[in-house]
């Protein structure tokens, strides 16, 4: 015969979902800073530069596709340092 106690454990342990986990603080905290540094990242303006660089570059005559590609790379390194 099982223990009355082991049964109340294990009664416990099949209500401990693992959503309940999740909402705490110890995995909500961390969670929500990595969200927030991809929401900085995206409103920086990264994106924007790489969208238009190719248009300004060929504007003002540079029309090598690698040429753009490393002035792109320097320019998206350069603005990351910031």
């Amino acid at each position: 015969m099982v223990p009355f106690c082991h049964l109340r454990q294990q009664e416990a342990h099949a209500h401990n979902h693992w959503h309940r986990n999740l909402l705490s603080v110890e995995v909500l905290k961390p969670f929500l800073t990595s969200k927030l540094q991809v929401l900085i990242i995206s409103f920086s303006g990264n994106g924007l530069v790489s969208f238009y660089i190719n248009l300004v570059l060929e504007g003002v005559g540079v029309t090598d596709t690698e040429t753009k590609a490393i002035i792109n790379g320097c320019l998206q390194v350069c603005i990351s340092q910031w």
